[in-house]
């Protein structure tokens, strides 16, 4: 990220490289791409907010 190396936990599944959102979200908010992630309990989904700076919740960007 502009120049530095920020290390993400990531699984493969099925040849597909997944990111947690929490990790990627954090990593982008105060830029241009920024955006939240919220949970909609109703429809239960996860909604995210383009523009919007990352709400911390604890745990982000952990390597186990």
């Amino acid at each position: 990220m502009d120049g530095n190396r920020v290390a993400f936990d990531a699984y493969n599944i099925d040849g597909n490289n997944y990111f947690k959102l929490r990790d990627l979200a954090k990593v982008l908010s105060g830029t241009e791409k920024q955006f939240d992630v919220t949970w909609d309990s109703t429809y239960k989904a996860i909604n995210l907010v383009s523009g919007s700076a990352y709400t911390v919740v604890d745990g982000e960007l952990t390597i186990p």
